[in-house]
C-alpha cells in the first residue's frame, strides 16, 4: 500500500510544477542622459544662474569700483544678503566677514567657515584658515561671486560658503587709468593700472600698483599699504593660460577693542 502512495504523489507534485506559468521577461527601461553641472572656483562653462541651485550672488568690477569703500569687504556688506561686516581688530583692512553666521576673518582663533579663491586658488592662510582681506587688492577684482552653502568642491572647512574672485585681464581691461583721492583721517590712496592685448590677439596683460596710508580714526593706529598686481594671459581657439601675480608690503595697525573700565584702571 505504500508504493503507490507515493508514485502518486510525485505526479501531483510533477504536474503542479507543469501548471505553474513562466515569468515574463522584464522590459527594458531606457534612461535619458541627465547632466549634472557643479560650480566651481574657477571660470566654468558660462552656466546660467537660473540652473544652479543656489542663491549666488554675483559683483561686477563697475559696482565695485563706483562705490566708496576701502576693500571688498565694504561693497559686500551694503549690496549682498545674508553679509555683515565686524570691525574688531580695529582696523578697516582687517574685517571680519559674517555669512549666515559663518566668517572669514583676519583675527586667529576665530571660528572659519568661508573659504576664499581667487582665480581657483585658494587664499585661506594654511594656519588657522584666516582671510587677509589686505592682501586682496580691490582694483585688480574682475568679477566675484558669493557661492552659499557646503560645497566640498571647494575644499576643507567650507561650512557655510565660499567668496569666488576672478582677477581683471587685459582682454577685458584695455588702456590706462591713473587715480588719486584724499579723505578723512589722512587717508590718501594712489592708483595706476594698465592693460592691452597684442597686435594678433594672442596675449593679454594687466598690471596695476596701489599705495594707501592713514592715520587711522584713533589715536596711534595708521597703516600703510603698498599692493602690487600683474596677469599675463595667452589663448588660441582651444586653450586658455593665465599667470597671476599678487605681492603686498602692508604695516597695519589695529589697536583693537577694550572695556571702558579696564582703561580707566591705572596700570
Amino acid at each position: 500500500m505504500k508504493k503507490p502512495l507515493m508514485k502518486l504523489t510525485s505526479v501531483a507534485v510533477m504536474l503542479a510544477f507543469a501548471n505553474s506559468p513562466a515569468l515574463a521577461e522584464e522590459a527594458k527601461i531606457n534612461i535619458k542622459k541627465i547632466e549634472v553641472y557643479g560650480t566651481t572656483p574657477l571660470p566654468g562653462i558660462g552656466l546660467p544662474l537660473n540652473k544652479v541651485p543656489a542663491n549666488i550672488q554675483m559683483a561686477a568690477p563697475k559696482d565695485v569700483a563706483n562705490q566708496s569703500g576701502v576693500s571688498i569687504a565694504d561693497y559686500m556688506l551694503n549690496n549682498m544678503q545674508g553679509v555683515t561686516v565686524s570691525d574688531m581688530a580695529g582696523n578697516p583692512w582687517q574685517p571680519e566677514i559674517n555669512f549666515r553666521g559663518y566668517s572669514a576673518s583676519s583675527l586667529l582663533g576665530n571660528a572659519q567657515g568661508l573659504s576664499t579663491y581667487i582665480d581657483g586658488v585658494r587664499v585661506n592662510e594654511p594656519f588657522g584658515d584666516v582671510t587677509l582681506w589686505d592682501k586682496i587688492p580691490s582694483f585688480a577684482i574682475g568679477n566675484m561671486q558669493m557661492v552659499p552653502g557646503s560645497n566640498p568642491l571647494f575644499g576643507l572647512n567650507t561650512l557655510g560658503g565660499a567668496i569666488a574672485i576672478q582677477t581683471k585681464s587685459g582682454r577685458d581691461n584695455q588702456g590706462m587709468a591713473v587715480e588719486y583721492e584724499a579723505g578723512s583721517w589722512g587717508r590718501q590712496r594712489a592708483l595706476i593700472e594698465a592693460g592691452g592685448v597684442s597686435k594678433d590677439g594672442s596675449v593679454d596683460y594687466m598690471f596695476g600698483y596701489q599705495h594707501t596710508t592713514e592715520n587711522g580714526w584713533r589715536d596711534y593706529s595708521p597703516s600703510h599699504l603698498n599692493q602690487l598686481f600683474g596677469k599675463l594671459g595667452w589663448q588660441n581657439e582651444t586653450t586658455k593660460l593665465d599667470l597671476t601675480y599678487i605681492g603686498t608690503d602692508n604695516n597695519l595697525i589695529g589697536n583693537g577693542f577694550a572695556p571702558e573700565n579696564l582703561l580707566s584702571g591705572d596700570r
